[in-house]
């Protein structure tokens, strides 16, 4: 009796040490990286630009022009990443895609001026619902600026006005004193994106030349450059950057007629994966945050397709 006492006992062991092995095993695997994206979702109005993302307040938050000659700006916001609110209006009017960045406890947006004209706005919210004045910033661009925070403080980056290709960029600490803009990097025929990960702060651009090919640099201090490198495959807008804890994301849209969406990533800053390919078409050049340990995309449809569109997949 006493044996088989034992025997019971080390059966029950047993079978807990199972169940919380297999316990550990499906918290692992809760924890381990989703490598594929969610089936794409509309959400907002219509555009004829490329949109904006950002987290702000436990909140994803997408930014976007209205469709065709609407030069209004449009916002939304979501929670669990399927429920998005109505669009709201906020801002002046604009012809390109605006930015988005959260900064010391207030959610920024910066966007170019309607038509022809090229200043660089911004304007910012604390609550996500009452917005700033719009204020003057930089100098003129032609195309969308990007917007990002590193060390501290707030970096916008803008193509130059009309025919000017050369990279601008400046910052502020308070979101109200902006430095004199300076170039750095090789020249572009669209929007810059910016982005900070591991102590460094990154720009990816599209060249000016028609092969459509894309680089990027980076700095530790905000004021020296290192030398610009090529990264993934062709394009024909700008792309996009966005930082997880331990990965670099860069996005975009194909090179010429080819409208699909790629993305690749870095763990150093040197070494890029190959490219995959994700989501719908597109027309315009995509927007991407880190929010909730998922990487974010957003775009316009292909085309006269002027829905707005996202998807997420787990960091990797």
């Amino acid at each position: 009796m006493a044996r088989l006492s034992r025997n019971i006992v080390i059966l029950i062991i047993g079978t807990c040490a199972l169940l919380l092995g297999a316990g550990s095993g499906v918290a692992s695997a809760q924890r381990s990286a989703d490598p594929t994206w969610t089936e794409q979702r509309t959400f907002g109005g219509g555009t004829s630009a490329g949109p904006a993302l950002a987290w702000f307040k436990e909140r994803l938050y997408g930014a976007w022009k209205g469709a065709g000659s609407d030069g209004r700006l449009f916002y939304s916001s979501t929670y669990d990443g399927v429920t998005w609110t109505d669009q709201r209006n906020f801002g002046g009017g604009t012809s390109a895609g605006p930015a988005l960045a959260a900064f010391n406890g207030r959610l920024y947006a910066a966007w170019k001026g309607f038509g022809s004209d090229g200043r660089l706005f911004y304007s910012s919210t604390s609550d996500g619902v009452n917005w700033t004045d719009q204020s003057n910033f930089g100098g003129g661009t032609s195309t969308g600026p990007a917007l990002t925070v590193f060390n501290g403080r707030l970096y916008a980056a803008w193509k130059g006005f009309g025919s000017d290709g050369r990279l601008f960029y400046s910052s502020t600490g308070d979101g109200v004193n902006w430095t004199d803009q300076q170039t750095f990097g090789g020249g572009t025929s669209t929007s810059p994106a910016l982005a900070a990960f591991k102590g460094r702060l990154y720009l990816a651009w599209k060249e000016p030349w028609p092969d459509g090919r894309m680089f990027y640099s980076s700095t530790s201090n905000g004021v020296t450059w290192n030398d610009q490198r090529t990264f993934g495959g062709g394009t024909s807008d700008g792309p996009a950057l966005t930082a997880s804890y331990d990965h670099l994301y860069a996005a975009w849209k194909g090179f010429g007629t080819d409208g699909r969406l790629f993305y690749s990533s870095t763990s150093d800053g040197v070494n890029w994966t190959d490219q995959s390919n994700f989501g719908g078409g597109t027309s315009h050049g995509p927007a991407l945050t880190f929010y909730g340990r998922r990487l974010w995309a957003a775009w316009k449809g292909a085309g006269s397709d002027g829905r707005l569109f996202y998807s997420s997949r787990g960091d990797a």
